[in-house]
């Protein structure tokens, strides 16, 4: 049986801890600066810059489809973010 993209998430975050405590950096940089409005995707494709200075050619570093859970990771984590973060329906489990 095929992972939902709710389980493969679940063990990416798992794996990888890093990723959300660097989105939480940026977004405190990001709200520090006196912005206001984010988009999470700004952020992953920051990180996913950074990260693949560090990683061999080709390898895959950072999936598009984990930015909404990421983002919704920073709400439950920072719920005085919510104002900031939009957040959609998710059509995919």
């Amino acid at each position: 049986m095929q992972q939902t993209i709710q389980q493969r998430f679940e063990q990416f975050h798992l794996d990888n801890p890093e990723v959300l405590e660097t989105l939480e950096r940026l977004a405190v940089e990001w709200f520090e600066a006196g912005k206001r409005k984010l988009g999470v995707k700004m952020l992953w494709e920051r990180m996913r810059w950074e990260r693949s200075k560090a990683v061999a050619p080709g390898t895959f570093a950072l999936n598009d489809i984990y930015t909404s859970r990421y983002a919704r990771e920073l709400v439950s984590r920072h719920p005085e973010w919510a104002p900031y973060i939009e957040l959609r329906e998710l059509r995919a489990a």
